[in-house]
């Protein structure tokens, strides 16, 4: 016989039930413990934790009388919105997995994606209505928030039409609860499944990584389909505190919400942090509640770091993961500028691995590597994904007992400080030789005019490949070609030289803020106008 929820829902009108040890009992005990501060908050919208969580229970009430059930998936597509926080209640509070899409993609590429996940609800922003027209016919039940086509129902009308709460059978902590789709960097997107355990192991590692608390304020601008911007929603939530999100990133409103909202953390990749220090309004801000600001995707810029520092003292903390599993970190008393040698290079890591993390280093035979010397990353941790959706051949190559196969190039240190010098996908051989992209990319951000930098490798018929460095100057610079290649020849070897050197304007960016390195090589990128390097 199933046994149901229900106990404290029956016994009092405050809170409806959640099923212990699982996500939604960590929405539950938000509401219980810190019911009016804010949940979720937005510049248009905000619900604190109590409203967050029975409007959760309200819409889960609602997809239960459509007929869904945990052996189903409901999908959202939609920018950063209160309503998402209230679509992941939710699911979270029934055990309906729920499938976060890329707004981003094309409705081809977004067709694909709703096809390897088959969603029985579709959760949409009007806006985005026109990137699902051929995917909506496979899908039972298409909800709009904002203004519905004749095709759909309304969000609202949807939710005040439904019951407050409704009985929800137990359900195991191991049970999904998301499935996260990758960026694609390398090929298709895959679709992360995450349980409820995992999801609340990266909750708790999140809160430890950052040192959140319930007196917390977080902002959130990277976007919530992605890993990113949900692991640290996650860690907020279970660590009570508040938190409010952004539509996308916008430095001004950024620098205004800090200041008008008290936040206390946010989290950015390096290249929006360098957009908010170039801001000419900066210093008119009040950001002295700002105590961290969390950065990923890439290590920072030494000039950006110093620049950080100097305006905003010791408040930067890095992690590294990926879509597949949370990392490593480096704290924030590892950002000295002005320690040792050996402080110095821990700038360009990417961290230690934290407690219940561990770190391998290994050749292609899965041999383990000496201290210093680079192999593929393996990783393994609570926090972690139960494997791809759909997908058991790309589950059997990444999952190997226990451990995450990154697909990244990595060593470490004497200390234990691990350093990323590529994809494993994206070394460059160039005449027999390995040339790790990172290493360029360092070398050419160590120069005062270079604002961003890419390195990728074009076909070349002596070399079998050739390294192209794609280069944003800063703003007012006049350096060309030679001078990059001459730089770079000062600080590595010659024959790592880039032999092509292309200026742009700006560099793709994926959603966690990663240059696009897929786009960059898919726009064939031709001979440089300047000096070939030779």
């Amino acid at each position: 016989m199933v046994q149901a929820v229900r106990g404290e829902f029956e016994q009092s009108s405050v809170l409806p039930p959640a099923v212990p040890g699982t996500l939604g009992e960590t929405l539950r005990l938000n509401a219980l413990h810190f019911g009016k501060a804010m949940g979720a908050g937005s510049d248009g919208r905000s619900l604190t934790h109590e409203a967050l969580y029975r409007r959760g229970h309200r819409l889960a009430a609602g997809l239960q009388a459509l007929g869904i059930t945990r052996d189903q998936r409901i999908a959202m597509l939609s920018m950063n919105c209160v309503e998402m926080l209230e679509i992941y209640a939710a699911a979270e509070i029934s055990g309906i997995p729920v499938v976060p899409l890329n707004f981003r993609l094309s409705a081809a590429e977004q067709a694909a994606v709703l096809r390897d996940c088959r969603p029985s609800v579709l959760f949409f922003e009007d806006q985005l209505a026109p990137t699902i027209p051929g995917a909506r016919h496979d899908i039972a039940h298409c909800i709009a928030i904002g203004d519905a086509p004749e095709w759909a129902q309304a969000y609202e009308p949807f939710i005040a039409g439904a019951p407050e709460a409704a009985e929800w059978a137990t359900f195991a902590d191991d049970a999904l609860a998301c499935v996260l789709y990758t960026s694609g960097t390398t090929g298709q997107p895959k679709g992360c499944m995450y349980t409820h355990r995992g999801f609340r192991s990266v909750g708790a590692l999140m809160a430890a990584k950052m040192g959140l608390t319930a007196s917390d304020r977080g902002l959130i601008m990277m976007p919530l389909f992605h890993m990113g911007g949900k692991a640290v929603q996650l860690g907020l939530h279970w660590s009570g505190g508040e938190l409010f999100i952004q539509r996308g990133f916008d430095a001004l409103a950024v620098l205004q919400a800090i200041e008008r909202e008290r936040i206390t953390v946010t989290h950015m990749a390096p290249t929006m942090i360098q957009t908010l220090l170039d801001h000419p309004e900066l210093d008119s801000f009040d950001l002295s509640s700002l105590r961290v600001i969390f950065y990923s995707a890439a290590p920072m810029p030494e000039p950006v770091l110093r620049k950080g520092l100097d305006r905003l003292g010791a408040i930067f903390i890095q992690s590294y993961g990926q879509t597949e599993i949370t990392g490593t970190v480096l704290p924030a008393r590892c950002h000295r500028l002005d320690g040792s040698d050996a402080d110095r290079r821990h700038l360009t890591s990417v961290g230690i691995p934290p407690r219940g993390v561990a770190v391998r280093i290994v050749d292609d035979g899965d041999r383990p590597c000496a201290t210093g010397c680079p192999g593929e990353v393996l990783m393994r941790s609570p926090a972690a994904m139960a494997g791809y959706w759909n997908n058991p051949e790309a589950t059997r190559e990444t999952l190997v007992e226990g451990w995450v196969r990154t697909g990244d190039i990595g060593l470490v240190d004497e200390q234990g400080f691990l350093f990323l010098v590529d994809r494993k996908k994206d070394v460059i051989i160039s005449g027999g030789e390995n040339i790790y992209s990172r290493e360029v990319e360092n070398a050419l951000y160590a120069h005062p005019e270079v604002a961003e930098a890419a390195v990728i490798g074009l076909p070349d018929p002596q070399w079998g490949e050739a390294v192209c460095a794609v280069v944003v100057r800063v703003p007012g610079s006049a350096l060309d070609a030679e001078a990059v290649i001459a730089h770079c020849r000062s600080l590595i070897a010659g024959y790592k030289r880039p032999r092509a050197v292309r200026f742009v304007d700006d560099l793709p960016k994926l959603a966690n803020g990663k240059i696009d390195k897929k786009a960059l090589r898919a726009a064939e990128v031709g001979p440089s106008a300047s000096a070939d390097g030779s």
